[in-house]
């Protein structure tokens, strides 16, 4: 598993940035990211059903070496040869040792067979490089669909102050586009918000 500005890699699959800003449609980039997220996490589910097995593998390994074997022997002993319970117990170091081999054995397959498990990174931190990509990219078009698509008209009724910074950041953002891009933007916008008609008129109560 491999992740940096200039390419995501999973196994032998890598995406650059290079190949996701020679796709030209917006959508087009969106469904390209769903399908390395995806790819991902199927990844991830095989070598995680692998890596239970090796656990389950080395259990019943564990349990055939040390059947019998006491995991925790007294601390001291009474005159009669019994343990002693007022000074409590100890881990049997023999038992211990073969448990220290079982863990290696596990940490060591892992690495071979199911490296995507040891280095996961779940899909919000692949969204985040994506994101950056994006911004790079996009047209102020694609700007404007994305920023409207998830703009939150109510966020100045918010008791958390960073919401309400947000949501007017947003916007800010959002009335360049409109003065950038011109009418049809205008009316794009007018369109959905929640408050103003077509026209820009705003909406009876």
């Amino acid at each position: 598993m491999n992740t940096s500005y200039t390419k995501v890699s999973i196994g032998n699959h890598t995406l650059t940035f290079e190949q996701y800003r020679a796709v030209p449609d917006r959508l087009e980039r969106l469904a390209l990211r769903r399908g390395f997220i995806d790819r991902l996490v199927e990844a991830f589910q095989q070598q995680r059903e692998v890596l239970d097995q090796i656990r389950r593998d080395a259990d019943a390994a564990l349990e055939e070496k040390t059947r019998g074997m006491e995991k925790q022997l007294p601390k001291r002993l009474t005159k009669a040869g019994k343990p002693d319970r007022r000074y409590g117990m100890r881990p049997n170091p023999e038992y211990a040792r073969h448990r220290t081999v079982r863990d290696q054995v596990v940490r060591d397959l892992a690495e071979r067979v199911a490296p995507v498990t040891s280095t996961f990174r779940f899909p919000y931190a692949y969204d985040e490089v994506f994101n950056a990509w994006e911004e790079v990219v996009e047209t102020p078009w694609d700007q404007f669909n994305r920023l409207l698509g998830g703009m939150d008209w109510y966020a100045s009724y918010s008791d958390d102050y960073s919401v309400v910074l947000a949501g007017d950041r947003r916007m800010s953002s959002l009335q360049g586009l409109v003065r950038e891009l011109g009418p049809d933007a205008q009316r794009a916008f007018n369109v959905a918000c929640p408050w103003l008609n077509e026209d820009g008129t705003h909406k009876a109560a």
